[in-house]
């Protein structure tokens, strides 16, 4: 009988996990804009205008920190506006300050490239795990959507995704 479960528990895993699984460890959230030059909010341009205060606006955010589990070496932040999407990559290196170079996907179906300088970022805790519930995430970044004087600060806390093995 107990020969007959753990070749049953066996069978199991090998049906729901496929081999070479690579497991990642990504938080997902908002972050708000707090802070943003007058480039920023102007309501024609590339971002559609961002707002702070108590209107401020929401972008979803999608991390994957570098190193953890199978996340490989690159650190990549995904932020989403109502319009547009923008991807930094962190090529070989953590979440941290510099200029990153980014690709935006534009409402228009247009592709864009440019880099942007995170003058200011952090993450807490500063070195997460796979069984991190919670990260949150600040950063200052100028030329945002690649627009010259426009400069954000950000903050939000990001829960932890389950399950996302492939």
């Amino acid at each position: 009988m107990k020969g007959l479960l753990a070749a049953s528990a066996i069978a199991i895993s090998v049906l729901v996990t496929p081999a070479g699984a690579t497991t990642l460890a990504v938080w997902e959230g908002f972050v708000y804009v707090k802070t943003a030059t007058s480039a920023c909010t102007d309501q024609t341009g590339p971002g559609g205008g961002f707002n702070t205060g108590f209107f401020a606006s929401a972008l979803h955010a999608v991390f994957k920190p570098a190193g953890v589990v199978d996340n490989g070496p690159d650190s990549k932040l995904l932020l989403i506006t109502n319009r547009s999407a923008l991807h930094h990559l962190w090529a070989g290196k953590p979440f941290g300050v510099g200029n990153i170079p980014g690709t935006g996907f534009g409402g228009t179906a247009n592709i864009f490239t440019w880099n942007s300088k995170f003058t200011s970022a952090t993450i807490s805790p500063p070195a997460p795990t796979a069984s991190t519930q919670t990260v949150v995430l600040n950063a200052k970044i100028a030329t945002f959507f690649g627009v010259a004087g426009c400069t954000v600060t950000v903050s939000g806390s990001l829960s932890h995704r389950p399950n996302l093995s492939y």
